[in-house]
């Protein structure tokens, strides 16, 4: 089974983290159901899909980046909520 992991989506010109999420999955596999669930829509934030929508229209998609690969959930989850205080505080 795959390790829990802190990844980042980024945007492909400026190289700005857009989204900062966890994963028990390859990075890959994740980067796909992040297309697809744009494409579905339907719980998204408005943000986020707009987003995507204009990379997609310039025929690119996100960069997934690994920030770090933790041995428990917990750990993950902890560097997730540090990472969203410190932005939250830039």
């Amino acid at each position: 089974m795959e390790k829990p992991k802190l990844y980042v989506l980024q945007d492909p010109d400026t190289l700005e983290i857009k989204y900062v999420g966890i994963t028990m999955k390859t990075l890959q596999e994740r980067l796909n159901k992040h297309l697809l669930d744009v494409k579905n829509r339907s719980y998204l934030s408005p943000k986020k899909v707009e987003w995507f929508e204009e990379l997609f229209k310039k025929d690119t998609i996100p960069i997934i980046s690994l920030v770090s690969e933790f041995e428990t959930l917990k750990e993950c989850k902890d560097a997730d909520g540090l990472i969203l205080s410190v932005d939250a505080l830039l």
